[in-house]
């Protein structure tokens, strides 16, 4: 017998603040059974290029349950809070790279290690940040810290050009915090009826057989 999930399936896009927060919570975590992040700086830079451009990037799947996986790992170099068993959990099932990149782009501090995407503001071109920032080279992770970017603001109008990078600038941070990316979410479906799903999903690319989402769970 077909096990259908209509009901149990959601489909809503989210900004990236949401997702950002729902991280911080510790309740999107990354099941063991899923490759490790494998992305490029490359892949990284044209994924954030796309977000600023509003280019779709794809959708997320997260598998909302009850029921918690015995191994899980971190979200790339970032170290995911624990919860409660009580509190439901959302395992990434699709989209793992692509919501690493927007962590360590967006909600990351600062000063954590990892993807540090920079936007040159007279370029209009991204790149990796490094310790010897120009003032026209804008750090994404200052785009929802109001002082830090406050701060920016502020040394932006010390520059002969300000008025076109402040332009630039607020374009840049309107495109990200107005971009919706499109989640689909399982709820409350057991480990049989995600099985089908989360293999068919996988069989284009890294396979992961059933066996592994099973092993987790058990």
């Amino acid at each position: 017998m077909v096990a259908h999930v209509r009901g149990r399936l959601t489909t809503d896009p989210l900004n990236f603040e949401d997702i950002i927060a729902d991280i911080r919570k510790g309740e999107i975590k990354i099941p063991k059974f899923q490759r490790p992040f494998v992305w490029k700086e490359d892949q990284a830079i044209k994924l954030v290029d796309s977000i600023a451009r509003g280019y779709p990037v794809g959708s997320v799947l997260l598998w909302r349950t009850a029921d918690k996986l015995n191994s899980e790992r971190e979200l790339g170099t970032f170290q995911l809070p624990q919860t409660d068993e009580m509190t439901p959990t959302k395992y990434v099932l699709d989209g793992q790279q692509r919501i690493t990149v927007v962590y360590s782009s967006f909600g990351a501090a600062p000063t954590d290690p990892g993807f540090k995407p920079v936007y040159d503001l007279r370029n209009e071109t991204f790149h990796v940040g490094t310790d010897a920032l120009q003032i026209h080279h804008f750090p994404l992770r200052y785009v929802y810290r109001t002082t830090d970017l406050l701060n920016f603001r502020t040394a932006l109008q010390t520059l002969d050009d300000r008025e076109v990078l402040q332009e630039r600038l607020d374009a840049l941070i309107g495109a990200i915090t107005g971009y919706r990316i499109p989640v689909v979410e399982l709820r409350d479906l057991t480990v049989e009826e995600v099985c089908p799903i989360f293999e068919r999903i996988n069989s284009s690319g890294t396979r992961l057989s059933t066996f592994d989402l099973i092993a987790a769970a058990t």
